[in-house]
């Protein structure tokens, strides 16, 4: 039902009034006023007003539109492309280089997925957008859990889903396999799951309000000490980077003020979501059975999108809080040698801060083409650090793994560079790993500038708000900026 909005008369500018108005927008539900030093209206904090009072109806609203949409199209058996030599890696494009990802790296990339969710060991497995069953395949051989729930939007997919049951069930006849299409979500087997998986399917999401809608729906399904496992998100702070090693690499010779504007469109088109990790780690503020949660940078020896620019988070459901955390290093000036003899040590090792030389020609090309833009969101929003003295996370840890180390990686909280920090936990012989292995990000973390919308539909909603922000004013007056958040104080 839309909510009745019309103009305010010019004498009326009281901020109640303003209040009283806007709430009235269909596409508003909370806001936020700033007036400037004459009194003027000059920003407006808008939370949106979205449909997330269940997943049935926002599946409705974007999933059969746009979700299905692509994926019908990535696992339609008539779309095969011959550069790829497996079809369950249909779909898959570098946003680097635009080409199809290489069958052998996305074999990486499934491995490392893989690798990360069993060493959780879960039982009860619920799996959100599983695809061709990429991760369920090797989770079933591997762990044969007492349970696995495969959903998939795509009626292509579910029927390559249920050819798989049947094998997969009778090589582990303990696991009840479950195939369902859309949301099937209502009833966990026993007391619940004990890891719900979402990959590489949040960059499908409208909106961080739907994401949040997703996981007030799916947390309640998950018993304590369960996990959520986030795989391969978007990083918001890195997509200049990214985007701009893509167009150097595609164009080296091109101009300068060519290359810059291609980087400028392409950010502000954006039409997938990125989610700051910063973001996720607030998450227990506002879902208290989320006791922890963790954001590492995806692991890989490839070097594609998503081994530099992505990465995975684990929700932690119910479980204990690991004691303490590390005394860390500055890792700006740390050294290969250094390193390696820190790893020889069983001792803690908490290094903070160290510079990604995955990202220097990246962010050596933001920094040269995409800064200069005012319209792509500003360095410091999309990340235009420089790397100084960088060192490989992925060389650092197969280095720790060598030495008899279990070494942990995450984003640098405050970082914008893509700078990261790494540590490997005392190694006393008699520890035991707790479910909770990296440590919290710390007070010191700075709060997320986390986009409510990916970029492409930002622009249109702030449009839109802004134009009907304008009926409201007397002739002559500019409209208010428009800032989307996904909370106010007191909203709910």
């Amino acid at each position: 039902m839309s909510k009745p909005f019309g103009r305010i008369a010019p004498e009326r500018t009281t901020p109640l009034e303003w209040a009283a108005a806007l709430d009235a927008h269909p596409r508003i539900r909370a806001v936020e006023m700033e007036y400037g030093p004459e009194g003027n209206l000059s920003r407006i904090h808008v939370v949106p007003h979205e449909d997330t009072s269940g997943l049935g109806t926002i599946v409705e609203d974007f999933a059969v539109d746009s979700w299905r949409a692509v994926f019908e199209d990535c696992y339609d058996p008539a779309g095969s492309d011959d550069e790829l030599e497996d079809a369950r890696y249909r779909g898959w494009r570098d946003g680097i280089t635009g080409l199809p990802v290489p069958a052998a790296d996305m074999a990486e990339w499934a491995d490392v997925t893989v690798e990360r969710i069993a060493r959780r060991a879960p039982r009860r497995i619920l799996e959100i957008g599983a695809g061709f069953g990429l991760l369920m395949e090797p989770l079933v051989r591997r762990l044969r859990p007492a349970s696995y729930t495969a959903t998939d939007f795509s009626q292509h997919a579910v029927a390559r889903l249920r050819e798989l049951a049947g094998p997969l069930t009778a090589q582990s006849p303990d696991t009840e396999i479950t195939v369902a299409e859309g949301d099937a979500l209502a009833r966990p087997p026993g007391d619940g799951y004990d890891m719900v998986v979402i990959n590489s399917v949040v960059q499908y999401f409208p909106s961080v309000l739907y994401l949040e809608a997703v996981l007030r729906r799916v947390l309640p399904l998950v018993q304590p000490g369960g996990h959520v496992y986030l795989g391969d998100l978007r990083h918001p702070r890195l997509l200049g980077a990214m985007t701009a090693l893509g167009h150097r690499r595609a164009a080296p010779g091109a101009a300068r003020e060519t290359l810059a504007a291609r980087v400028a469109r392409d950010l502000r088109l954006d039409g997938e979501l990125a989610v700051d990790p910063g973001h996720l780690h607030q998450l227990p503020r506002c879902f208290p059975k989320v006791t922890e949660v963790e954001s590492a940078p995806r692991r890989g020896a490839a070097p594609t999108e998503m081994t530099l620019y992505r990465y995975d988070a684990v929700l932690h459901v119910g479980c204990a809080k690991p004691d303490g955390g590390p005394e860390w290093a500055d890792g700006g000036e740390l050294t290969l040698e250094r390193a390696v003899a820190a790893f020889a040590s069983p001792s803690a090792v908490a290094f903070r801060g160290i510079p990604n030389a995955r990202l220097t020609d990246g962010l050596r090309a933001w920094r040269d083409w995409g800064t200069s833009q005012a319209d792509a969101g500003g360095a410091e929003a999309h990340g235009a650090g420089t790397c100084g003295t960088a060192l490989d996370p992925e060389l650092l840890c197969t280095l720790a793994e060598q030495a008899g180390r279990r070494p942990g990686l995450r984003w640098t909280p405050e970082g914008d560079d893509g700078r990261f920090d790494l540590w490997c936990p005392e190694e006393d012989g008699t520890r035991q790993p707790s479910c909770t292995e990296a440590p919290a990000p710390g007070d010191d973390a700075p709060p997320a500038r986390q986009p409510v919308y990916p970029p492409g539909t930002e622009a249109r909603r702030r449009e839109e708000i802004r134009s009907a922000v304008a009926a409201l004013l007397a002739p002559g007056d500019e409209p208010p900026e428009v800032v989307f958040v996904s909370w106010l104080p007191g909203a709910r």
